[in-house]
């Protein structure tokens, strides 16, 4: 078969808005093959506060909006918010061979 084994994105989806991420997301999980993997990690946005903070360039993302998106996907979905004091999220997908 034919397709991307892996794609992993580290740093910079936080550099889009949300939605421009996502899109981005999703045009590479319809590149991965069959047990095929995704991952990628972004700065959370905390509840009840902007998207943006003064003087970032970063953009913060609605973490529960990124998980449902990827358990839209498919049923393997790995998430971790355990680190960076809870601001920073990682989700890894596989496509079901």
């Amino acid at each position: 078969e034919h397709g991307v084994t892996a794609v992993v994105f580290s740093g910079a989806l936080n550099t889009l808005e949300q939605e421009a991420a996502v899109g981005v997301l999703g045009r590479f999980w319809d590149a991965i093959a069959p047990g095929g993997v995704l991952a990628f990690n972004f700065l959370c946005q905390r509840r009840n506060a902007p998207a943006r903070v003064p003087g970032d360039p970063a953009v913060r993302f609605n973490s529960d909006a990124l998980l449902a998106w990827a358990l839209g996907r498919c049923p393997d979905v790995r998430y971790r918010r355990d680190y960076l004091g809870a601001l920073d999220a990682s989700i890894a997908m596989r496509r079901p061979a």
